[in-house]
């Protein structure tokens, strides 16, 4: 990563204040929209306490609601306009 980039990061972690386990469940939602067992099971989380942090990502406006998928899961995506 080059260094532009990183600082660009922290800047945005100071904007949102976001904590490490935030950070972590974000990067998990920059691609295309999961749901969070799925996500708790790629960051290897308690799906409880994964919950935590997408419902104040939500509050922040860092993540949408897309929709739900087959089995009625919620599926959530990062929010591009907040960058």
């Amino acid at each position: 990563m080059k260094t532009k980039d990183l600082i660009n990061c922290f800047g945005f972690a100071l904007k949102y204040d976001i904590t490490k386990a935030e950070m972590k469940a974000l990067v998990v939602f920059m691609g295309k929209p999961i749901s969070t067992i799925a996500a708790a099971k790629i960051l290897e989380a308690n799906p409880n306490t994964l919950h935590n942090s997408i419902r104040t990502l939500k509050l922040k406006k860092l993540l949408t609601f897309t929709s739900r998928d087959s089995k009625g899961n919620n599926l959530y995506k990062f929010n591009e306009e907040a960058n």
